[in-house]
């Protein structure tokens, strides 16, 4: 948890809750950040979280061939 933005905490936690192998925050940490092995994991985490908050998925280039 990050005790003075403890809604950070709770994005983290619910990325992680929704199939994220990893969950952290951007160098920054302007942005909570997951990383899955599993699309479909990712997606409903988006379609949660997107409702709060804005959402991006981004693949990497070799997923797409």
């Amino acid at each position: 948890m990050i005790p003075a933005y403890p809604e950070i905490g709770k994005i983290k936690e619910t990325v992680l809750a929704y199939g994220a192998c990893y969950a952290s925050l951007s160098g920054s940490g302007s942005t909570v950040f997951g990383i899955f092995d599993d699309k479909a994991k990712a997606k409903i985490a988006e379609s949660i979280l997107a409702t709060d908050f804005e959402t991006i998925i981004s693949y990497p280039t070799n997923s797409l061939l």
